[in-house]
């Protein structure tokens, strides 16, 4: 009996040691595992599905840029040259946008010719198999139309994945094609939201700033505003002398039914107010003239270049230049044509 217990007691430690020695690769064989049995855990601890592990091997490490298309779009009135001269321009464009992958038109231009591109271009689900075969993310598109004796310029921004329009920009009434491509920084520019940048010429001067205009404007409301506030005391002036005459007087100039006090105040009254107007009728007309020098005097020369001769005003046909001398104070003026 124990040579029995013996025996089965060294079988049972061989078993073990059998099983501790056999690889772990020999026990998979033969094994089969469903994708829903499999749940994958990430670095962090957290699972994920297998479509996931599938997307990020598509997607290369560290890129997440867009890949954005550039398609100058074939339309009817634009010839072959005319639209290799746009695409150009617009892949130039579109290349100083940071932060994006840049792709030219050779898979978008066969993919949208298939199809009719005056349609396409306009509408989503069309353009978005066109970015689909192109295998891009998003599309900025020109489209170049003629209306009248001019050129219309049209920049899209597409989503691909979202089959939306983002952004778009449009130019009218442009002169010649060359203007249509002097256009398209611009029109790139703004549809991704970039402002221009302000040159480096010191003389520079933005027209939608103007110190002058703004001050000028401001003066001639202070004025209007000062005018209003002396015709108020005017009126208090005339009220009070109104109050005054309501009393009678003696022959020696008393007021019958009035204090020599009372008179008094109502005289002060009447003064301060007087004063008051007075004060405001020279403050309105100050700031009139104020308003008036800062419309009409001489500006400078590099906001003139930046505006044009044909922008300007009527005002600024007539040039005043004030001048101060010992004899005295004066104000030539010029007109110019």
């Amino acid at each position: 009996m124990r040579i029995l217990s013996r025996q089965l007691a060294a079988a049972l430690i061989a078993l073990a040691l059998a099983l501790a020695l056999l690889p772990a690769t020999a026990l998979a064989q033969g094994m089969t595992f469903d994708e829903e049995d499999v749940e994958p855990i990430d670095e962090d601890g957290m699972t994920f599905d297998v479509e996931d592990v599938q997307e990020l091997e598509e997607t290369p490490a560290g890129t997440n840029a867009p890949a954005v298309g550039v398609l100058a779009v074939p339309l009817s009135g634009l010839s072959s040259g005319d639209r290799e001269a746009l695409q150009d321009a617009l892949r130039e464009a579109v290349s100083t946008i940071p932060n994006i992958a840049v792709f030219g038109d050779a898979d978008l231009l066969p993919a949208i010719e298939d199809r009719d591109p005056e349609y396409c271009s306009a509408e989503s689900l069309c353009l978005a198999n066109v970015g689909r075969a192109a295998q891009v993310d998003r599309i900025v598109q020109a489209r170049v139309s003629r209306t009248g004796g001019g050129y219309t310029l049209n920049i899209d921004y597409f989503d691909v994945r979202d089959r939306l329009f983002l952004n778009y920009h449009t130019n009218s009434d442009l002169s010649s094609f060359s203007a249509v491509l002097d256009a398209v920084q611009a029109g790139v520019n703004d549809v991704f939201g970039v402002r221009d940048r302000r040159p480096e010429d010191p003389g520079f001067v933005e027209r939608d700033v103007d110190v002058r205009r703004i001050m000028a404007f401001a003066t001639a409301g202070l004025s209007a505003v000062s005018l209003g506030t002396g015709i108020f005391f005017g009126l208090k002036v005339d009220d009070g002398l109104a109050e005054i005459e309501q009393y009678a007087r003696n022959e020696d100039g008393t007021y019958i039914d009035l204090t020599q006090r009372e008179a008094q105040r109502l005289q002060r009254d009447i003064e301060s107010d007087a004063l008051s107007a007075n004060v405001f009728y020279v403050l309105s007309g100050g700031l009139a003239v104020t308003s008036v020098l800062l419309f009409v005097l001489d500006g400078d020369d590099a906001e003139e270049l930046a505006v044009g001769q044909d922008d300007q005003p009527w005002y600024r046909a007539v040039r005043l230049s004030p001048s101060v001398s010992p004899e005295g104070v004066g104000v030539g003026a010029r007109l110019r044509f």
